[in-house]
């Protein structure tokens, strides 16, 4: 299994052309080899949804499968500037996952995932 996250990217930052029909919808300057080889082998994800328009919620929901908001995750800013912005008080951020959380690295290590092989023999890690 790969996982690729990029932060603030669109489909328009890759030399992969993500449309077929649209020429544009790839970099002429941005040179992405590895993801050109993995798309000419037959895997383009051009459509996608992000659970949060910012980073961090973003990266906390693909991690436990959980809505940013389940988890008080909505904001990339700190609590008490963005208070300040707001005419009601939000509820509080939590700043670290909580440790009862199970994420969904741990989950895919329990049915064998992050086991490195080599010519059919796993290697220590």
């Amino acid at each position: 299994m790969v996982f690729i996250l990029s932060d603030d990217q669109d489909w328009t930052e890759t030399s992969v052309q993500m449309h077929p029909e649209l020429p544009n919808s790839k970099s002429a300057f941005i040179e992405t080899p590895n993801l050109e080889k993995l798309a000419a082998q037959g895997m383009v994800f051009s459509a996608a949804y992000a659970p949060a328009p910012v980073c961090s919620p973003t990266r906390i929901s693909l991690q436990t499968g959980k809505s940013p908001a389940a988890l008080r995750w909505t904001k990339a800013s700190s609590p008490v500037t963005a208070a300040d912005n707001f005419p009601l008080i939000p509820p509080s951020i939590i700043k670290n996952l909580p440790a009862g959380e199970t994420t969904i690295a741990e989950m895919l290590k329990t049915v064998g995932y992050g086991k490195s092989r080599e010519k059919g023999k796993r290697k220590k890690q």
